[in-house]
């Protein structure tokens, strides 16, 4: 019983050399291509002391580098984005347009009201007859209808002017003093003194 145990110790260490074999000459060949290694039986002494494999060029027990495996264990950090600088657009203008102020309409001008041509007054028609001591100076006036007659005493005592047909009476009339009448409707008009009955007179009218 006691010489059948070592032998029983030696079998299983042989499929675990073979095994760190393998794994080194598969590491020196290509690392990528190493078929991964079925891990021995768990509980087994042999396997727990080579598995570390710490032989030459740090190979693991399946194969694989030390320095490659903490390679490629580690994550490639990613390459800082750039960070794009955007500059903002300058805004075009809206052109505004110009607003012209409403136009003032022009005050209507009216043409000033035509007035017709004021006619003149004409001047009123006027004659003068001079009273004389004893006498009318002329004795004979003719004038057109309209015409204002004027008596004016130029003697030394009192006249009057008086028609025949009773149309006018001028009263007394001192010396300087005047009388007038106007005649509006033709026809002969005679007249005389009252005071002086032989002081004769005539006014024709003409219409």
């Amino acid at each position: 019983m006691a010489s059948s145990r070592p032998a029983h110790r030696y079998h299983r260490l042989i499929p675990a050399l073979a095994l760190v074999v393998a794994a080194c000459s598969g590491a020196a060949a290509t690392p990528a291509a190493t078929p991964a290694a079925s891990p021995p039986a768990a509980g087994s002494s042999a396997a727990t002391s080579i598995a570390p494999g710490n032989g030459a060029g740090g190979a693991s027990a399946y194969g694989t580098p030390a320095s490659a495996a903490a390679a490629s264990a580690a994550p490639a950090s990613p390459a800082p984005a750039a960070s794009a600088v955007t500059t903002p657009a300058t805004p075009t203008p809206t052109p505004v347009p110009a607003t012209r102020p409403p136009a003032t309409p022009a005050p209507a001008t009216h043409p000033p009201a035509t007035r017709p041509p004021a006619t003149p007054t004409p001047a009123p028609k006027a004659a003068t007859v001079t009273i004389v001591d004893f006498g009318f100076q002329p004795a004979t006036l003719t004038v057109s209808a309209g015409t204002r007659v004027t008596w004016k005493n130029t003697g030394q005592v009192d006249h009057t002017v008086t028609a025949n047909n009773g149309a006018f009476d001028s009263g007394s009339i001192a010396p300087g003093a005047s009388f007038s009448f106007t005649f509006r409707t033709a026809g002969t008009y005679a007249y005389h003194c009252s005071i002086h009955p032989f002081m004769a007179g005539t006014v024709i009218v003409k219409g």
